[in-house]
């Protein structure tokens, strides 16, 4: 596999985290909703710090409207 196909699907997982734990924040009192919306901000910081020019068609890629 190539690495962008993996950091693309890493990305991916991440999105589906943050939005699982976003819905999840208010739901329940408890600190893995929290976790599941703090670990892909990391994430995503991480990946724009390395990549200061990328567009998210880049980031997407086939997912995208590329």
């Amino acid at each position: 596999m190539k690495k962008n196909t993996i950091l693309r699907f890493i990305t991916l997982l991440m999105s589906i985290m943050f939005v699982i734990g976003a819905c999840a924040v208010d739901s329940i009192p408890n600190t893995i909703a929290v976790i599941m919306v703090y670990v892909p901000m990391g994430w995503w910081f991480l990946f724009l710090l390395a990549n200061p020019d990328v567009t998210i068609e880049q980031v997407l890629g086939k997912w995208g409207r590329d």
